[in-house]
């Protein structure tokens, strides 16, 4: 019991002393931000980038250390120090947590060329969460989507390709030349009946004597080729004699 107690007694020494602790290092942080921002009005740009990077390292996710450190560099002519210093304070504005104050009235005292350089990262920052805040809706929104395809119409399983082949029943066509009696894709015997098709189909053959094909039993005869409707050819007329008064029925010469 007495141990017990004396253990909870120094886990409670243990957070008082790192609230503590923390407490003063917030303080000190917060004196060396004090130090910075005065420095820069001041006009002492070394001291400013110096107390604010102590600052930036220990707590980095505070933009009002990158935007002034970024004024103080661009006051030494470190243009591209500057801003990238401006692009990570808009960061840290934008995709950070929201800020207990208003970054517009810290940054009030900041005009010029050098205000209009932050305005522009924070815009650029802006825009940027904005397309990617639009992004992962579009995400979300196709997630949701296809989750409820999926309820409604959930995909049913395909049945093996043994069974589709079993479903399938082949038989010899009726026009086989070669009345295999097979299936053509697996070389099987055709189904029962198949054949049958095969010798109900009429088949003509060629007469004996020629091309024509013979008439089947109890049929007419087919109409001569040279005679389309079928009517009995017209006898020939038998030649005519010349007459005795015909100056040209006979041969004049004799022959």
């Amino acid at each position: 019991m007495y141990r017990g107690a004396h253990a909870t007694i120094l886990a409670w020494i243990g957070l008082l002393l790192g609230a503590t602790s923390l407490a003063a290092q917030d303080t000190a942080i917060a004196q060396q931000y004090a130090d910075g921002v005065h420095a820069l009005f001041a006009g002492d740009y070394e001291a400013a980038v110096t107390a604010l990077t102590r600052v930036i390292e220990k707590s980095d996710q505070d933009p009002r250390a990158y935007f002034f450190r970024g004024a103080a560099y661009w006051a030494l002519g470190e243009k591209e120090k500057a801003e990238a210093d401006f692009r990570a304070g808009a960061e840290r504005e934008v995709f950070g947590p929201p800020l207990p104050y208003s970054l517009n009235d810290v940054l009030e005292r900041i005009q010029g060329k050098v205000r209009m350089r932050i305005e522009a990262a924070r815009e650029e920052a802006r825009e940027r969460y904005r397309k990617e805040e639009a992004a992962r809706k579009a995400a979300r929104y196709e997630a949701l989507r296809r989750a409820k395809q999926l309820v409604l119409y959930p995909p049913r399983p395909l049945p093996a390709a043994e069974k589709i082949l079993k479903e399938i029943k082949l038989a010899s066509l009726p026009s086989d030349p070669f009345a295999t009696g097979t299936l053509f894709a697996s070389g099987k015997p055709a189904p029962e009946g198949s054949k049958k098709l095969l010798t109900a189909i009429p088949v003509s053959h060629p007469a004996a004597g020629g091309n024509a094909e013979a008439p089947a039993a109890g049929q007419p005869a087919a109409p001569a080729a040279g005679d389309p409707f079928g009517s009995d050819p017209a006898p020939k007329p038998a030649p005519s004699k010349p007459e005795k008064d015909d100056p040209f029925g006979s041969d004049p010469f004799g022959n």
